[in-house]
């Protein structure tokens, strides 16, 4: 009998190049096409190292290289997404300022403010609640604007009055506030004072 030799295995391509993919765990499903379409005929590994670690193993260097700046590029466009979603607070609060000034301007050119201030006090003489008394007040800019008539236009209504009750109470605070019920400031605007 004679001896049995056996080939050596050829030495399978080695995967040692790695670009971590989770974020808490979650990979995206754009990730393995991508993954696949970089590696290329060489193929690609993916090794799990606990619940939120994922990493893609490629065998070159110049490919992970590639497919993390694919990665980084695409978590960079998406974040500037999220962030064109959400409000610029800077934005809102100029937002607000010209409502205000608008408000203000319009109420004194046209009389309206002298209506909307008398309105909310008529309605905090007997009720101690401010919103009741705003809403009474944002009526009167409806009657005067009847294309407020709307839900979005009835807060638009709100906000104006609201501002101009600031205006005219912090100028005329003591006579403002003179026999009205309940507490003694306006709530949605303590920053004015």
């Amino acid at each position: 009998m004679g001896r049995i030799t056996r080939h050596p295995q050829k030495p399978g391509p080695k995967h040692g190049h790695a670009v971590d993919v989770a974020e808490w765990g979650h990979v995206d499903e754009w990730i393995w096409p991508e993954a696949e379409r970089v590696a290329g005929v060489m193929g690609y590994q993916v090794k799990k190292r606990g619940w939120a670690s994922t990493r893609i193993l490629f065998d070159t260097i110049e490919k992970a290289r590639e497919f993390a700046d694919r990665l980084e590029r695409h978590r960079h466009d998406v974040e500037i997404v999220e962030a064109r979603r959400r409000p610029c607070p800077i934005r809102t609060r100029y937002d607000q300022a010209a409502l205000g000034l608008h408000a203000v301007t319009w109420g004194l050119s046209t009389g309206v403010i002298r209506d909307v201030v008398q309105a909310y006090r008529r309605t905090r003489r007997d009720c101690s609640s401010h919103g009741v008394a705003n809403s009474a007040a944002a009526k009167v800019i409806i009657e005067r604007c009847p294309h407020l008539d709307t839900y979005a236009g009835r807060e638009r209504a709100r906000d104006m009055a609201e501002h101009m009750l600031v205006y005219v109470e912090v100028r005329h605070r003591d006579w403002f506030w003179r026999g009205l019920e309940g507490d003694h400031h306006l709530y949605a605007f303590q920053f004015h004072r």
